[in-house]
C-alpha cells in the first residue's frame, strides 16, 4: 500500500525546480504532506500497515494500525485517540467511483 496525503492549499514555490525552493518553502511543503508505504494485513475491523518507506523516517520499520469502517462504496480509516496529534482522532475517507464502461487499458 502507498498513502500520499496532502492539504489542498499547499504553498507553491517560486521555482519549478524542487531542489531550488527556499528553506521556508520546503518546510511549508513538508508541513502539508505525509506519505508512507509498505505491506498491510487486515485483522477484524483493523488494518495494519507495516511501513517500509515514509516521509517521516521515524515510521520506517513500524506498524501503523487503523480502524476500518466499510459501508457500501465508502471506506473510512481512523486512528485510535491519541495516536496522532495529541488526543485527536484522524479520519480519512474514500468513496469508490464506478465507471459506466471499463477503461480501454484495463485488463
Amino acid at each position: 500500500m502507498l498513502a500520499a496525503i496532502m492539504h489542498g492549499d499547499r504553498v507553491h514555490p517560486e521555482t519549478a525546480d524542487p531542489f531550488a525552493a527556499t528553506a521556508a518553502e520546503k518546510a511549508a511543503l513538508v508541513d502539508g504532506f505525509l506519505s508512507y508505504g509498505g505491506t498491510y494485513e487486515i485483522a477484524g475491523n483493523r488494518v495494519r500497515h507495516r511501513i517500509d518507506v515514509s516521509l517521516f523516517p521515524n515510521w520506517v520499520g513500524t506498524t501503523q494500525e487503523r480502524i476500518v469502517l466499510l459501508e457500501g462504496d465508502t471506506l473510512v480509516l481512523s486512528t485510535d485517540p491519541g495516536t496522532l496529534g495529541g488526543s485527536r482522532v484522524a479520519r480519512l475517507g474514500w468513496r469508490r467511483v464506478r465507471l459506466s464502461a471499463p477503461h480501454p487499458q484495463a485488463r
